[in-house]
């Protein structure tokens, strides 16, 4: 018996060697054209005009590397370079900046997110959120989420209050606005007020849609905007402190700490929102980050104190 559980165990061993030889030998012939996808895979995220000088770098490169383990490694790395090189200057740590905020404020503001959620179902009939479409990085078209501030029949409403309203005609045919919207939900114009409709903005940056801080996200392509494409565009950005961003002076001289000083500046310039989401003037950058600044710390304060108390 026991000669025959050794003779069993030396043809499994044997069977056992000779299978491993074998999968050895696939998985070497394998690897040329695993090293040759990734390279592929890398070279098709760079824009077109330079794609051609990187495929040959990148083939010369990794075939100058020992090993059929380490050009795989080496192509993984392509990847990654040609990601980063795709973004420009907006890349990883750009991406990191917008993760963390928008996932900081979805974190500290999510019983305030919950409560205007509910409050949009209850007031008015409708969904509670509304799908945008806007122009996003490189021309393509995304979903914006905002909180609905409007009613669902909406163009009968407007319909119906431009026809027994004729200065309400005047002022739409003038300026497409209205002082008084009929369109929007009492609820929506305090959203609008306080830019609280544009919360749900927030997941469309963890999605990769959208940026923290960018261009002005736009319905449709204008050639005054053609560079904000370079990059995503943002919940906040540069076209609220003045003019001499829209040449695209953003994109040009970006960095962290120009992102952070917009975001800082943003929270005054949210009190200059009017009852139709629009800023009633421009703002200034220089000034604003620093009050903004201010605030910040006066709440970090009167948080410590509520904590401590």
């Amino acid at each position: 018996m026991g000669l025959i559980v050794v003779t069993l165990l030396g043809i499994i061993g044997v069977l056992g060697a000779v299978c491993s030889k074998l999968l050895a030998d696939e998985c070497k012939a394998w690897f040329p054209t695993i090293v040759a996808k990734l390279i592929g895979m890398a070279v098709k995220k760079l824009p077109i005009e330079k794609r051609e000088r990187f495929f040959e770098e990148w083939h010369g490169h990794v075939h100058e590397i020992p090993g059929d383990l380490g050009k795989i490694v080496a192509a993984c790395g392509f990847l990654i370079a040609a990601w980063d090189i795709a973004e420009g200057p907006f890349g990883l740590r750009k991406r990191a900046l917008d993760l963390a905020v928008a996932g900081l404020l979805l974190l500290l503001l999510a019983p305030l997110f919950s409560l205007v959620t509910f409050l949009v179902a209850v007031t008015s009939p409708g969904p509670v959120f509304v799908r945008q479409t806007r122009i996003g990085r490189d021309g393509k078209a995304f979903g914006a989420l905002n909180f609905r501030t409007m009613h669902v029949d909406a163009d009968d409403r407007l319909r119906a209050y431009l026809i027994s309203n004729h200065d309400a005609i005047r002022e739409w045919e003038t300026t497409g606005r209205l002082r008084f919207d009929p369109r929007v939900t009492t609820l929506g114009v305090i959203l609008r007020k306080s830019s609280f409709d544009l919360f749900p903005l927030l997941l469309n940056i963890l999605t990769g849609d959208m940026s923290v801080v960018g261009p002005q996200a736009t319905a449709a392509q204008s050639e005054k905007l053609n560079w904000s494409i370079a990059c995503k565009p943002g919940i906040t950005g540069p076209w609220l402190f003045g003019r001499h961003f829209q040449d695209g002076s953003y994109t040009r001289n970006w960095s962290i700490m120009l992102d952070l000083k917009i975001v800082l500046a943003s929270l005054p310039a949210l009190l200059t929102v009017d009852e139709n989401g629009e800023h009633n003037s421009e703002s200034d950058l220089e000034a604003d980050w620093k009050i903004g600044l201010l605030v910040i710390i006066l709440l970090l304060a009167f948080t410590g104190m509520l904590v401590s108390a």
